[in-house]
C-alpha cells in the first residue's frame, strides 16, 4: 500500500524519473505539483487525499471531490495516467481542475499553480 501510494502521488505530483516500486526511497522526496492524491473509482478520477499546506488543499480542493475537467479537456473515457498526464506541469505553471462534489448544485473550478511539494512517506 505504502509503494502504491508513492506512485500515485509521483505520478500526480511530478516527475522524479521513478519508473517502479523498486526505485522507491523510503524518505520523504521535494517535488513540483498540486499536493493531492488521485485514484480511479468507480470509473472516474477522485481526490482521495490533498497533502496538508499543498497548493490543492489552499485552493480548496478537497478529499473525494471527483474531477470532471481538467484545463479544457473532460476527462470522461480517459484512464488514471492519461488524467495525471493533464495534470502534471512545471513550476509556477497553472492548472484548472473542474470537479463534482457532493452537495454542490455545479461543478466548482479550481486554479492552482504548481510549487514544490513534499511527499510524505507512509
Amino acid at each position: 500500500m505504502r509503494t502504491t501510494f508513492l506512485l500515485l502521488l509521483v505520478c500526480l505530483l511530478g516527475n522524479l524519473g521513478i519508473a517502479d516500486a523498486q526505485n522507491v526511497s523510503p524518505t520523504p522526496h521535494i517535488i513540483c505539483g498540486i499536493g493531492a492524491v488521485v485514484a480511479e473509482k468507480n470509473g472516474s478520477p477522485l481526490i482521495i487525499e490533498v497533502l496538508p499546506n499543498g497548493p490543492a488543499i489552499k485552493s480548496g480542493l478537497k478529499a473525494n471531490d471527483k474531477i470532471i475537467q481538467i484545463d479544457d479537456t473532460k476527462v470522461e473515457g480517459l484512464n488514471l495516467k492519461q488524467v495525471v498526464e493533464l495534470i502534471r506541469g512545471q513550476q509556477g505553471a497553472v492548472v484548472k481542475i473542474t470537479v463534482a462534489r457532493e452537495g454542490e448544485s455545479s461543478p466548482l473550478t479550481f486554479a492552482i499553480t504548481r510549487e514544490p511539494v513534499e511527499i510524505p512517506v507512509k
